[in-house]
């Protein structure tokens, strides 16, 4: 165990594999004519034997993913056609051609903006002489006849 600069105790481990097969290993020769040889040979058959095993699982693996991702690929295309046949986009919403848009945007050219050149009603001056005073006053003389 260890400690950090606050004082902190750390825990440190270390994890260990299997030494690599001779071929993999670079720098790394194997010792002939000693007696120990055999033992070290042993070790490395189990080494050798570990290591192919474990590419025999990640080729396996990534094959059985290859295949999946293509079922999966497979089943959003069919599920997207049968979409399209009820009328319904999966892709998002349909981009305008430029005429289209041309087109959209003439429709809609006179709706929303206001065309007349004095505040909304509750922004209209209302002071003497304003539009809304002699409206107020043509009320009042319509209800006092």
């Amino acid at each position: 165990m260890g400690c950090d600069d606050a004082g902190a105790t750390l825990r440190r481990f270390m994890l260990v594999q299997p030494p690599l097969p001779p071929e993999a290993a670079p720098g790394v020769e194997a010792e002939e004519g000693s007696e120990e040889v055999s033992g070290e040979e042993e070790m490395d058959e189990e080494a050798r034997a570990f290591w192919e095993e474990q590419e025999r699982i990640k080729a396996e693996a990534a094959r059985k993913q290859a295949i999946k991702d293509a079922q999966d690929a497979e089943a959003r295309r069919q599920e997207v056609e049968r979409m399209r046949e009820k009328g319904i986009e999966m892709d998002g919403p349909k981009r305008l051609s430029k005429k289209e848009h041309e087109e959209l945007a003439a429709r809609k050219r006179g709706q929303g903006n206001r065309l007349a050149k004095t505040g909304s009603r509750a922004t209209k001056y209302a002071g003497e002489g304003s539009a809304l005073e002699k409206k107020e006053q043509e009320k009042k003389k319509g209800s006092k006849k």
